[in-house]
């Protein structure tokens, strides 16, 4: 997708994220984002929940099996070209 995002991480250090994929199912918003990191020679890809609070936006980790399955099989469905290049 080309945009970027800023997250801060547990040291409140700002991090520059590339968004790779967005997404909404039901109620519920997702992005697909990488940091640049690496492992096992790929980059690596986060996916977090998108929430709206008090006029910001917050991701959220997913913590559910069966929300990770819907959103492998998702990705591999709609963003394949975009995501299979990651780990």
């Amino acid at each position: 997708m080309g945009q970027e995002m800023i997250l801060f991480d547990e040291n409140n250090n700002e991090v520059k994220c590339n968004i790779v994929a967005t997404w909404k199912n039901n109620d519920v918003k997702y992005v697909a984002y990488t940091d640049g990191s690496f492992s096992n020679g790929k980059k690596q890809l986060f996916v977090s929940k998108v929430i709206s609070e008090n006029e910001k936006m917050k991701i959220y980790d997913i913590q559910d099996d069966n929300e990770w399955k819907y959103v492998n099989d998702y990705l591999e469905n709609h963003f394949y070209n975009e995501v299979e290049d990651y780990e």
